[in-house]
């Protein structure tokens, strides 16, 4: 209804996790349970990367002692990527000039939100009362809507004199939409809700001016909201939330007149024309292929980063495109940062999208401005920001070395022929599994099918709607059977579920998966096949094994090289829960990232290195 939307309190989810809160903490956050070189593994890191990486699919057979250990052998790893990667100087490559720069931005703002924002919330105990009292009531409500303000003081004239609400609202059929709905506490703005909270059963407020008209609410009714202990915990559970973001919108709000207030920023227009021109053509074109129904949303790729890149030129993209001081914005710059926080449309007329993508850059501006404030007040050596920079700093170094083995495995005819005489010699192939995958690289499109799968939506359809693998597009995402070998860490955790489990996200070089296994095959006996009609999957296959060999004993060395240790009882002693959801972090000012780093599950290293420890160099 047209009401709701107009009159929704719009509350900014700032430095919240889109889920409930970890419990607080009932051990010692800074106790070491691994040092890895120089570096180490506190509890409290484990913790928070433990209990809020994605656990959906993750009903693992292990004991849940196995399952801690695991995921410590995992970081550890992590660890020793970063601290190679770094030796090797990749801190300076251009993912960590420009992507991971985003990242450490918004921790900085988030540190001006907490400052200007967060801490200056001290709400009196009267308003708590005032919210749990009117948590607990929900009113059915309607109005009479007029673009004129005369008209809507002529209408409520005559409500005073008498006239019946209803004749008024039948008098205007065919002028107003239908405008009967149930209200909750924190639906309305505040000055509505203050005023249709107060009024009994059948009466009416004065006129009250919204966005674009007037309004006078009646109350039909008014309804008990809670029914049992639990409704009362919720109810003042969301009256609590409410009351903090209503007035974190008031700071907010002083902040942003204060801190933008004479502040005039240009972006040069020859080059937004050029890159909205080149978002212009992607978009169109992705449409018409996909034939998208009117409204769908047709996204941006990451990779189309480099699409446009290619497209508009080095000189263009080095151009100075928002002039900030003596520090002005490339073009590249801006890109990288705009990819990285995603961009999408349901349509694809040229002028709608050159004002979203105008509304981008302003946007964009004043996180800009208020990043480089923090920095200025040297927010960025926080102890939190500092924390949490480094673990996405490692985490991404971790990603740039263990690509750079996917990049340099390869695998010779004669390897897959050696295979293929090995496997079908004896007529047995392995086991194989069929799944339905999403794959994209949108934490929205994540969130957004996580939602659709908890409502019981069906995951083929999602996968048809949403998934960027081309070849399984058509088929739904279904990929078909494939022996567990094939396709990396998917074929390899598809193995050991269950049919019927969903498994995800998965961190994957493409973006995030998430898939179904529908139907597995044990280990069987088969006629043999042709090397041609195999050869790909034995390639893949071979490829996969021969990186993750080559991975797990570089691993290994490199904790010869930089030393590890693990106080194992200290492990044992944490207490975990695995959250069966996606978790994100919203930052102020803007910006979104999963909760914690994603990192794919490698724990098999461990067990080499334990086996060679003393023979590795």
């Amino acid at each position: 209804m047209r009401i709701i939307l107009l009159f929704l309190s719009v509350s900014l989810l700032f430095n919240t996790i889109h889920s409930q809160s970890r419990p607080s903490a009932k051990y010692d956050e800074t106790k070491k349970l691994a040092e890895v070189g120089k570096t180490s593994i506190t509890a409290g890191e484990f913790m928070q990367r433990y209990e809020l990486s994605p656990q959906v699919g993750m009903q693992s057979k292990e004991s849940p002692e196995v399952q801690k250990q695991n995921f410590l052998y995992t970081l550890i790893a992590e660890k020793l990527w970063a601290l190679k990667a770094q030796d090797m100087a990749m801190d300076t490559s251009e993912i960590m000039r420009y992507t991971f720069k985003t990242i450490e931005k918004m921790y900085v703002r988030d540190a001006v939100y907490k400052i200007e924002v967060t801490d200056k919330i001290n709400i009196p105990e009267k308003e708590y009362v005032k919210a749990y009292f009117r948590a607990a009531i929900n009113l059915r409500i309607d109005y009479l809507v007029s673009a004129a303000e005369k008209e809507i003081r002529g209408l409520h004239h005559l409500l005073k004199i008498g006239v019946p609400f209803d004749t008024l609202l039948l008098a205007r059929k065919g002028m107003q939409p239908d405008t009967t709905m149930e209200v909750s506490y924190g639906m309305l703005q505040e000055e509505v809700e203050d005023s249709v909270y107060k009024l009994h059963p059948g009466e009416f407020t004065s006129p009250i001016q919204g966005p674009d008209a007037w309004y006078i609410f009646r109350v039909k009714e008014r309804l008990d909201a809670i029914t049992n202990s639990k409704d009362q915990e919720n109810s003042q559970s969301k009256a609590r939330k409410t009351l903090k973001d209503r007035y974190a919108d008031t700071y907010y709000a002083e902040f942003y007149k204060k801190f933008f207030s004479g502040k005039k920023i240009n972006a040069r227009g020859d080059v937004f024309w050029s890159f909205a021109d080149q978002v212009i053509n992607i978009l169109k074109n992705r449409n018409e292929s996909k034939n998208l129904p009117n409204g769908e949303k047709v996204y941006l790729d990451y990779n189309d980063t480099f699409v446009i890149e290619k497209s508009i030129g080095r000189d263009t993209l080095n151009m100075e495109y928002i002039l900030i001081d003596d520090q002005p914005v490339t073009l590249k710059q801006f890109l990288r940062d705009f990819m990285f926080e995603g961009f999408y449309s349901t349509t694809v007329n040229p002028d709608t999208l050159r004002g979203k993508l105008n509304s981008r850059v302003r946007t964009y501006i004043e996180q800009e401005l208020v990043a480089r404030e923090g920095y200025k007040r040297g927010l960025q050596n926080l102890p939190d920001v500092q924390n949490a920079i480094k673990m996405w700093k490692e985490n991404y170094l971790a990603s740039l070395l263990k690509n750079k083995f996917a990049d340099s495995t390869s695998v010779s005819d004669q390897e897959i022929t050696d295979l293929y005489s090995q496997r079908y010699k004896e007529k047995i192939l392995p086991q194989q599994v069929n799944i339905i995958e999403i794959l994209t690289d949108s934490l929205e499109v994540v969130e957004n099918v996580f939602n659709q799968i908890s409502a019981g939506a069906d995951f083929k359809e999602l996968a048809r709607r949403y998934t960027k693998r081309s070849w399984a597009k058509e088929n739904g995402g279904e990929f078909g059977y494939f022996p567990v070998t094939m396709h990396g860490e998917i074929g390899k955790i598809a193995g050991g579920m269950s049919v019927g489990e969903v498994y995800g996200p998965l961190k994957v070089p493409e973006g995030y998966s998430i898939f179904k296994l529908i139907d597995k095959k044990d280990q069987q006996v088969e006629a043999p096949q042709t090397l041609d009609e195999v050869k790909n999957e034995l390639k893949m296959s071979l490829t996969y094994q021969k990186m993750s060999d080559k991975l797990m004993d570089y691993t290994a060395r490199l904790a010869n090289q930089y030393g590890v240790s693990i106080n194992e009882e200290a492990l044992a002693s944490l207490k975990t829960t695995n959250l069966a959801m996606f978790v994100y972090r919203y930052f102020g000012f803007g910006g979104r990232l999963p909760a914690v780093p994603l990192t794919s599950p490698f724990s098999e290293w461990m067990k080499v290195w334990q086996e060679n420890k003393e023979d590795l160099p």
